[in-house]
């Protein structure tokens, strides 16, 4: 008995579980810190919608600037058109000089025609004012968007915001030039049909070269026919040919350098 209690005493205590120390988290490398910060900061998706809510400070209504910048790169007919809508918020405003070059500012397609006086448009968006110029000497200045899909930049003093009181006038539009669809639905009103009728017959293809009074007038007639429509209500089906933009913009601080304040930098 004396060698069993001798062993029982002798049994050795369970060792004690230490819980394990806590480690620091991995150090990034430059080069990790400055891939995590690009991705967080990259762009969503595009898309090709076209845009229905204002955007612009103080409640002036602007279409987003990356939409902007891709419809100007290129000739979009049906997006203009669809832009002219009733239903849509874009500010109008009318040419109040005799002529203003096509000058599209952007770097896309400008029309063959001048916008003449009492043309209307639509405002896109404000430029940026260039740091060293001063603000005094020059006036601001706009892109707007033309009935025929193409962009022109203007200066605040080239256009007024009141509505004329005789009919105003519109860029060129080929009646062919517009997406089958949209046509369709337009030549549901007898006067945009009988319209369109009128410039087939007066132009005969001669629309490049600008073409004779006769097809001018006949011209005119349609684009006023198709504007008073789309005033009217009318819904169209969404153009075949949209410009590709960013769903989202960086937008500037206030008051930064090279950004004055109330432009769109």
């Amino acid at each position: 008995m004396a060698w069993l209690a001798a062993a029982c005493g002798s049994s050795a205590a369970k060792p004690t579980v230490q819980a394990p120390k806590p480690t620091a988290p991995p150090v990034k490398s430059v080069a990790e810190v400055k891939t995590s910060r690009a991705t967080q900061t990259q762009w969503p998706a595009t898309t090709s919608d076209i845009p229905h809510a204002c955007t612009g400070p103080d409640g002036v209504c602007y279409p987003p600037a990356q939409f902007v910048h891709a419809l100007c790169k290129k000739k979009y007919a049906g997006v203009a058109l669809a832009m002219f809508e009733k239903s849509e918020p874009w500010r109008h405003v009318y040419i109040k000089v005799k002529a203003v070059a096509p000058v599209n500012s952007l770097g896309g397609p400008s029309a063959f025609a001048s916008l003449e006086f009492l043309e209307e448009v639509l405002i896109l968006r404000a430029r940026e004012i260039k740091q060293r110029q001063m603000i005094t000497d020059i006036p601001n200045s706009y892109d707007v968007l033309r009935l025929d899909g193409t962009c022109a930049t203007l200066a605040e003093d080239e256009f007024m915001t009141k509505k004329p009181y005789v009919p105003p006038r519109y860029a060129p539009l080929i009646w062919e030039t517009i997406d089958a669809p949209i046509r369709k639905v337009l030549t549901l009103d007898s006067k945009v049909d009988q319209a369109a009728l009128a410039q087939s017959t007066a132009c005969r293809g001669s629309y490049l070269a600008g073409g004779g009074e006769p097809c001018k007038a006949a011209t005119q007639q349609l684009t006023r026919a198709i504007v008073a429509a789309l005033g009217a209500g009318v819904e169209l089906p969404p153009p075949s040919n949209l410009p590709t933009w960013s769903v989202a913009e960086r937008s500037p601080k206030p008051n930064s350098r090279g950004c004055p304040v109330n432009h769109t930098c």
